[in-house]
């Protein structure tokens, strides 16, 4: 098993081969050319079967949102290792040593998420500035390990809130809520049709501290009422098509697209009546709320 970098043109490929390749299909995070947010960030990743990413140990925190797995495909995070299926959501918080191996006979494909921007933007190290061990952590942790001691995660004698513990949040288990929601006519916002947000299992806070994990289901036929607010939004499309209203401007998207709303840009969304759409997307807003800056103004009508 050799070590890969993530290749852009790889994946670019194998989306093609598969009828996923959409506009925004690169460095994700610009809406337009020229054009990055400062804070938050999405990457397109692949790996080929047999092979490993690199490990990671950084101040970013991190996570990964589950494409396509290849069987017995595994993220090692601190020693545990999560098995990975579409739809997953794996959090590797500040500071988690972690790497993805895949394994069977096709590529294991994620977008990830990070928080790099808002480090360098403050300055802050990211690397603690030491070689780390080469090869892979081996897996010593036991299947359910953080699940089951999450709730003593801190010690006593130290000062400060616990550190979060890596996690899985399996995506089956997402389908069907986000299903049991529509069926049962509930959970409905104007805004954003039906919308989940993954949260700590230590503190229910947002996903990580800086920035929110969501899904949201668009139903056939809905058409959102439009919205802002001052924080940053990045969508990934893992299933159906539909149609968003960026700032008076319409755009397509279908399954395998990314495109990002800008902060204070009124935005809403439409499938006009094809299959739910399902949205994956990851938005700055615990940032902003933290820092008391976080505003969000709700439109019956599209300016």
């Amino acid at each position: 098993m050799t070590e890969v970098d993530t290749s852009l043109e790889e994946l670019n490929r194998w989306m093609l081969a598969h009828h996923m390749q959409g506009f925004w299909t690169q460095e994700i995070g610009a809406s337009r050319p020229g054009e990055k947010p400062e804070t938050i960030s999405l990457q397109a990743h692949t790996l080929p079967p047999g092979e490993r990413t690199a490990v990671r140990y950084e101040a970013t925190s991190y996570a990964h949102f589950v494409v396509q797995a290849s069987p017995d495909a595994t993220c090692v995070s601190d020693g545990q290792a999560f098995p990975l299926e579409a739809g997953d959501l794996i959090v590797n918080p500040a500071w988690t040593e972690h790497s993805v191996v895949s394994g069977g006979s096709a590529p294991t494909i994620w977008v990830g998420a990070e928080d790099i921007g808002l480090l360098k933007h403050l300055g802050l190290q990211t690397v603690d500035g030491q070689t780390r061990p080469a090869g892979l952590s081996p897996a010593v942790k036991p299947d359910g390990y953080f699940e089951a001691t999450q709730g003593q995660m801190s010690d006593a004698s130290l000062a400060g809130p616990a550190r979060r513990p890596p996690g899985r949040y399996a995506g089956s288990e997402t389908m069907a809520q986000l299903a049991a929601l529509r069926d049962g006519r509930l959970g409905m916002d104007q805004a954003d049709g039906i919308l989940l947000r993954f949260t700590s299992p230590l503190d229910g806070a947002p996903t990580l501290p800086t920035f929110s994990c969501e899904m949201q289901l668009i139903t056939s036929g809905l058409r959102t009422a439009a919205h802002r607010h001052n924080s940053t939004a990045i969508y990934y499309v893992f299933r159906g098509e539909g149609w968003t209203e960026i700032a008076g401007e319409g755009r397509e998207w279908s399954q395998g697209d990314v495109f990002e709303v800008p902060p204070w840009t009124w935005h809403r969304h439409e499938n006009a009546g094809g299959p739910d759409a399902i949205l994956f997307s990851v938005d700055d807003w615990p940032t902003m709320v933290k820092m008391g800056f976080y505003r969000i103004e709700r439109s019956e009508h599209t300016p």
